[in-house]
């Protein structure tokens, strides 16, 4: 044969279902048993790669897997011991705030009960100015709206009434 091999005759040899014409070209073409053994060798190299790969996610399956049987750490004598103190101060603290809050009330009170007599008046007092300024205001807003023409086009219409005099005059 004076042609080279193609991809499709490589690719029979190597599953096996090879021609005698194909064999017979193979040992006598160094290219083409260059090329078989380059493809042979990607092979086997992807199928190394791959079990390599398959090896190593298996592994790593049971180091998870060993992990997740472990029995979880349950709290010590010394936690317990943190977490007891921590409740005993806690509640010390807290009586002792509600003991101070208590005496604290009984000074305050009176002068609370004073103030809060004193300030229904001041806050009548200023509400019934504020009642006034609103009533004045709104009254200024009622004198602009009851105006035939705004304040600001007045003296136009003052210069329209002068000129319809004049021209009814002549």
């Amino acid at each position: 044969m004076s042609t080279h091999l193609t991809h499709e005759e490589l690719t029979d040899n190597l599953l096996g279902v090879s021609s005698l014409t194909v064999n017979a070209h193979l040992l006598s073409c160094r290219a083409c048993a260059n090329e078989l053994d380059r493809l042979k060798n990607s092979i086997a190299a992807f199928r190394g790669a791959a079990h390599a790969w398959s090896q190593s996610a298996l592994a790593a399956d049971r180091t998870m897997s060993v992990a997740r049987t472990l029995p979880k750490r349950s709290w010590t004598t010394a936690n317990w011991v943190l977490a007891a103190a921590a409740m005993i101060l806690f509640a010390a603290g807290f009586s002792f705030y509600l003991r101070d809050r208590g005496t604290g009330n009984q000074e305050i009170g009176s002068q609370a009960h004073s103030a809060q007599v004193a300030a229904p008046v001041t806050a009548i007092e200023a509400s019934q100015s504020q009642i006034e300024k609103d009533n004045e205001l709104m009254a200024q807003v009622n004198n602009e709206i009851a105006e035939a023409v705004p304040a600001p086009m007045q003296p136009l219409q003052v210069s329209q009434s002068v000129a319809s005099n004049s021209s009814a005059s002549k």
